[in-house]
């Protein structure tokens, strides 16, 4: 559904009432994806398209987590040894102080392996494994923010902060790979979160990947749903090659709390390290999100789907 709103069109793929904040206003054109999840600035889940000549970056429509991305990999893993590698594995990040390089966050950032159970034969075939990080710019991110650049100097900067956050996770990925004693292949390592200039357009980008043709990105839903490698179709320039980063919540982490999802314990159908209690995971069980099949069901025209993955073991921190 396509309506005027202010200067620019807003294109509603998530077919949900929408929230726009009141000062978000000159945009040409606003893209709002499956994802769609209410957020202070932009929407997560949302592409916004400003005019260069006049518009002035605004930081605060992207929020402090500049950078954040996915990178994804395909992964040699014994299953007999799984549970003892995830362990390790937490108790590393546990151990790692502070914000610096090679730590994972918390929230919905996160660690998951997946076992492939479908695929067209592009890189991954049924019985790989695949490993998710989701992880941000940590620090950097939040120095970047709060200097609330507003020229070009925001993309010189920017770059650094991107650089900083690709780099963390690819620290994460060899912390994985020494514990598994396994040599991973990159599939994919793409930020969700930034600013991008375009010729003459200024690009905001929250909480969605861009995907060219030829290229791979991964959707994931929660910590026990499927997940899908996809590529994209020809037509994927009509909505400024946006691919949802995810599925979305659909209750946000202080109506989680309200919830109390974590009286029903975690899901035991994959391996979460047991000193990972479901209180502190309150809001990131599968109650809060939406489904996989509802998201994919509105972009069909747009993606494609390359292959399926089912998780054997999730960390959130």
């Amino acid at each position: 559904m396509i309506k005027n709103l202010k200067k620019g069109k807003v294109l509603n793929l998530s077919q949900e009432s929408l929230n726009i904040p009141k000062d978000l206003i000159d945009f040409e054109k606003l893209i709002v994806l499956p994802d769609y999840s209410p957020s202070e600035g932009l929407p997560v889940g949302s592409v916004a398209v400003f005019d260069r000549t006049t518009h002035k970056i605004k930081h605060n429509y992207m929020g402090q987590d500049i950078g954040c991305g996915m990178l994804i990999a395909k992964i040699d893993i014994n299953s007999d040894t799984l549970e003892d590698c995830m362990d390790k594995i937490v108790n590393t990040l546990l151990a790692r102080k502070g914000n610096g390089l090679g730590t994972l966050g918390q929230g919905n950032h996160f660690i998951t392996l997946y076992e492939v159970r479908e695929s067209k034969g592009i890189l991954v075939q049924p019985n790989d494994y695949i490993v998710l990080i989701h992880s941000g710019s940590r620090d950097e991110g939040k120095r970047f923010y709060n200097l609330a650049l507003q020229s070009e100097e925001y993309f010189e900067l920017q770059k650094t902060v991107l650089d900083y956050a690709s780099r963390n996770r690819h620290l994460l990925l060899e912390l994985i790979a020494n514990t598994f004693k396994s040599n991973p292949e990159i599939i994919s390592d793409k930020s969700h979160n930034f600013i991008e200039e375009s010729g003459q357009k200024i690009i905001y980008r929250k909480g969605n990947v861009k995907v060219l043709p030829g290229d791979l990105s991964i959707i994931p839903s929660s910590m026990v749903g499927q997940a899908v490698i996809v590529g994209v179709s020809s037509l994927i320039s009509e909505i400024e090659y946006a691919v949802p980063h995810a599925t979305g919540r659909i209750i946000s982490r202080s109506k989680a709390k309200e919830q109390q999802f974590y009286l029903e314990g975690i899901p035991d159908s994959i391996y979460i390290p047991h000193f990972l209690s479901a209180k502190h995971l309150n809001g990131e069980l599968p109650q809060n999100y939406r489904g996989l099949e509802e998201v994919l069901s509105k972009i069909s025209r747009y993606v494609s789907i390359e292959a399926k993955l089912v998780p054997r073991s999730s960390i959130m921190l």
